[in-house]
């Protein structure tokens, strides 16, 4: 996923929770306890820089249009490499830079119209330039 180092076992179980198994469920394919696969799931998360299932599929989402939206990845790429941006503030930024409207980035990410625009001011504040 995105450009980070996943252990095998944190890429096996965040691809099954892409497919909508639930942590039980994963750990009857693995061999291996619910704990387990939601420790391996935290791990992955914290990696990837998402809180939840609801997150990862977006970032995968956004990985399967790669080619749609080569100019995001690279940008979300760069961003996570700015410690200044909160995970938030590189979510919100790299679907506006992939040309989504801030309604969309809103629905997409369950955050208000109001959150977003809040999001995008202090990422431009930080990076000092214009991000659309």
């Amino acid at each position: 996923m995105v450009s980070v180092r996943l252990s095998q076992a944190e890429q096996a179980v965040s691809q099954l929770a892409l497919e909508g198994l639930s942590n039980a469920a994963i750990a009857g394919a693995r061999n291996s306890s619910p704990r387990t696969v939601a420790n391996q799931l935290a791990a992955a998360y914290r990696k990837l820089g998402v809180n939840s299932r609801r997150e990862l599929r977006a970032l995968g989402d956004l990985e399967r249009e790669a080619p749609r939206h080569h100019h995001a990845l690279a940008t979300l790429l760069e961003l996570q490499q700015v410690s200044a941006l909160t995970t938030r503030e590189q979510q919100v930024l790299a679907r506006a830079t992939s040309g989504e409207s801030n309604k969309l980035i809103a629905y997409s990410l369950g955050l208000s119209l109001s959150s977003v625009s809040t999001h995008l001011a202090r990422a431009r504040r930080k990076l000092g330039r214009m991000v659309r």
